[in-house]
């Protein structure tokens, strides 16, 4: 973050200040990455969240599941804890969720009506969601226009659904393709640093001073523009997450960072020696 800050103040395509500099030397104390932010805090929960799953049978952890669910989606959806789905409370839900799959989940290997109709059901009632409230703002005596995308929070129920979901196809898909499950491989890997450099502040905001997406909205050809402005992002930012993982694999094995390692190790033993023992 820091790097791509100082990149662009020199080539001119953003302004110096203070505050821009903290928000790129500390991203994720700053928000800058909301899910990385999030992701630090869930990382410091996870040994109590594991234990307290471990405790549980199958029957417990179902009903925590459905308690999550409903508490997230449909009474708690927007306070200070679930933040519209963007919160740490909603995030350990999501886990909670996810646990309970590779717990007890049994995929059968292959995909039928089931699990396509569990998938299809509510991502189309997705849209369908915010059609009928406009529709019947219409006709209602109630302003409903500030409901309208209710449903597109990333907790609310539709989007809940279709995401566990399609977690589910995936879990009951089988790649039989070496090539295909080798590219997987290979990209899986480079995700989250793609995130992290699409979803940079200073390069977001140049993307759409640059781009102008939404120009191009009533244009026939908009989806096929949108696709190859997706696949150039993804593939420059695996690009420069793959040159980064190479040169962070030739600093860790490097004599010097050893060295470092070595002087921390032996400080701590010195400074610390009731640890050691």
């Amino acid at each position: 973050s820091f790097g791509f800050y100082i990149l662009f103040v020199v080539l001119g395509q953003a302004s110096f200040s203070f505050s821009g500099l903290l928000n790129a030397c500390l991203p994720l104390l700053t928000g800058q990455y909301w899910f990385a932010s999030v992701y630090v805090g869930m990382y410091i929960l996870f040994p109590f969240v594991n234990k307290a799953l471990q405790a549980m049978n199958e029957k417990q952890h179902r009903i925590l599941c459905l308690v999550l669910f409903a508490l997230f989606t449909l009474y708690l959806p927007s306070t200070a804890l679930v933040v519209n789905g963007y919160g740490i409370a909603w995030m350990l839900a999501l886990y909670v969720f996810g646990a309970y799959l590779r717990l007890y989940y049994k995929p059968a290997g292959k995909l039928n009506w089931k699990i396509i109709f569990f998938y299809f059901a509510p991502t189309i009632l997705l849209p369908l969601s915010r059609f009928g409230i406009d529709f019947a703002n219409q006709f209602l005596p109630l302003d409903l226009s500030a409901y309208s995308k209710f449903f597109y929070k990333n907790n609310s129920v539709f989007v809940c659904l279709s995401a566990v979901a399609l977690l589910v196809v995936f879990l009951n898909v089988k790649i039989k393709s070496h090539f295909a499950a080798r590219i997987i491989q290979a990209v899986a890997p480079m995700t989250f640093g793609v995130y992290l450099v699409h979803n940079n502040p200073t390069i977001r905001d140049w993307l759409w001073q640059t781009l102008h997406p939404t120009a191009y909205l009533n244009k026939p050809w908009f989806f096929l523009y949108g696709f190859g402005i997706i696949l150039m992002l993804f593939v420059m930012s695996a690009a420069i997450e793959f040159v980064r993982s190479r040169l962070y694999d030739k600093w860790e094995t490097s004599k010097l960072w050893s060295r470092i390692c070595v002087a921390f190790e032996a400080f701590g033993k010195k400074k610390f020696p009731s640890a050691n023992g």
